[in-house]
């Protein structure tokens, strides 16, 4: 949702509301735990999945960046010379 962990924490002890998008998204997720409480594992699974999109998304930006910074083209296997993971 792009807001930082300080903003939840807030959010939680009531000091503060989410707003905007944050704020449609909770109340999005709020609701459909509602309609079907029994949901909770496929919302997990939805909220991991984002999770790890968005971290891959963010390893393939950064690698893009890099690549156009040293002007580097990918090697013929695919992988990156430079990582050793």
């Amino acid at each position: 949702m792009g807001v930082d962990v300080r903003s939840v924490k807030r959010w939680e002890s009531g000091d503060a509301q989410p707003s905007g998008a944050a704020e449609s998204v909770l109340a999005a997720l709020e609701e459909m735990l509602r309609r079907d409480p029994s949901a909770t594992d496929d919302l997990i699974a939805l909220l991991a999945a984002a999770v790890t999109f968005g971290g891959l998304s963010y390893w393939l930006l950064q690698l893009l960046e890099r690549m156009a910074r040293t002007g580097e083209k990918p090697a013929a296997s695919g992988r990156d010379p430079g990582f050793h993971g």
